[in-house]
């Protein structure tokens, strides 16, 4: 016969064991409290502050690399003459990607050419140059371009594409520098401080017990993966510049990394990138011509039914195989 579970009255509060609660320290008087408090939100301020200006330098560093890798294949493409920069202002070689702010508000055309044709009246107290007529019409049509790509025009991103055009060294013969009109910026004396790289022995040496400790093992364990990571991701988009003809902007390089992301993928392994470009294709972002002949070849086998092929056929398939394994020998070995 089971029993009736007993009901606890007032009087029963006494038999009932108490668990002890541990209590915060004495924080001392309210002052204390209040500058402990400020010292302590400071701190964070300072570290969120540090946080931000790692990654603006990390992110600057990237950019320059970019451009960098970019410049050979849009002077190439830049230096062609006007007639023909004209016609393909829209190929996807033309777009110079100098990571500026974009909108996708409608233009007013007129507007632009105001800023413009203002800026290139004050190019010569801006940078030193002077351009002649030839050189003002190249500029307004990498203007052009710009503005096809949603860039905003205003005369701080048109003094970054000018600077851009004379790096690239695209008004060869159409220019001169006079260095009484280049402005004169004062030089700052640096004192060049030598930061200690860290490495895997910094990040091993941690102590994760503590909450800053963990913070700082996660932010050297980032910081170590992308210094592995640049090199591979910048060789890659070399390969895509020399091999398949154009640069990848900034929003496919986005999309790359996201992809990865999502699949959870080595970033430091070559074959990521490789199977990066062939999702790229398979998603109609990039177009066929960007793989390989052989993987256009295994493509072409999905569609045959290999278990039915004559003697013949399956001669004509090896000798389709070998024309492309020595066309991807003959494109890879340059």
């Amino acid at each position: 016969m089971s029993k009736r579970k007993q009901k606890l009255s007032i009087y029963d509060l006494g038999r009932i064991p108490v668990t002890e609660v541990a209590r915060e320290e004495s924080v001392g008087t309210l002052k204390q409290y209040r500058e402990r408090l400020a010292r302590e939100n400071k701190e964070s301020a300072d570290r969120l502050q540090n946080a931000i200006a790692e990654k603006q330098a990390e992110g600057s560093r990237i950019m320059k690399e970019c451009l960098e890798v970019s410049a050979p294949l849009k002077k190439k493409f830049w230096l062609k003459p006007l007639g023909q920069l004209k016609a393909c202002l829209k190929d996807e070689e033309a777009f110079d990607e100098l990571f500026l702010e974009k909108t996708t508000e409608d233009v007013d055309s007129n507007a632009v050419y105001d800023i413009v044709q203002a800026f290139l009246d004050n190019v010569p107290s801006l940078t030193g140059w002077s351009l002649d007529d030839q050189s003002h019409r190249r500029f307004n049509l990498y203007v052009a371009c710009q503005v096809l790509n949603d860039v905003v025009i205003t005369p701080e991103s048109l003094l970054v594409m000018m600077n851009r055009c004379l790096s690239l060294g695209i008004f060869e013969g159409h220019s001169s520098f006079d260095e009484a009109l280049a402005p004169r910026v004062q030089p700052r004396r640096v004192v060049p401080v030598e930061e200690p790289r860290e490495s895997l022995e910094d990040f091993e040496s941690i102590d994760t017990t503590s909450r800053d400790g963990s913070r700082r093992a996660t932010n050297l364990a980032e910081n170590l993966y992308v210094t592995e990571m640049i090199p591979v991701a910048t060789a890659w988009v070399e390969s895509i510049q020399k091999f398949y003809g154009f640069s990848p902007d900034s929003d496919t390089l986005r999309r790359v990394s996201d992809w990865i992301e999502r699949n959870n993928l080595n970033r430091l392994a070559p074959q990521t990138y490789d199977a990066a470009r062939r999702f790229l294709v398979s998603s109609g972002y990039w177009p066929e011509s960007c793989l390989m002949e052989t993987e256009k070849f295994n493509l072409s086998l999905e569609a045959i039914d290999t278990s039915r092929l004559t003697v013949a056929q399956r001669n004509d398939l090896n000798r389709r195989e070998l024309q492309a394994r020595e066309a991807d020998a003959a494109r890879f070995s340059q």
